[in-house]
């Protein structure tokens, strides 16, 4: 018997198989994790923006750059999450977006 077929088939189904979705867990609009995203954005964002001026961009540029960088951070970590079998969560999502909103407000009104 050839056991290459085998092979392939185990290689092609561990490559293609999407990760099990665990059973639904609830996802309230308030909670630690919720508080995590939205401080972690926050933070991010302070910090991506001084970079960013610090090299010398003007303020625009360097909202355009902490605007794609966090929002790259918030999306990776969701799909980190659907990888290890937990949903993606548009709440977190969301808390990830206020503390954006809320770190570029702050942006816009430092020198």
């Amino acid at each position: 018997m050839n056991p290459l077929p085998p092979l392939v088939l185990a290689f092609q189904l561990t490559l293609g198989a999407s990760p099990a979705i665990r059973p639904e867990v609830p996802d309230p609009w308030f909670g630690e994790d919720k508080f995590r995203h939205f401080f972690l954005s926050l933070a991010a964002t302070g910090f991506t923006y001084g970079a960013a001026r610090t090299v010398g961009l003007d303020q625009g540029p360097a909202l355009v750059l902490t605007t794609a960088a966090v929002v790259a951070a918030g999306v990776g970590k969701e799909i980190h999450d659907r990888a290890r079998g937990d949903r993606i969560s548009a709440r977190d999502l969301a808390w990830d977006g206020a503390g954006l909103l809320a770190g570029l407000a702050l942006a816009v009104h430092s020198r």
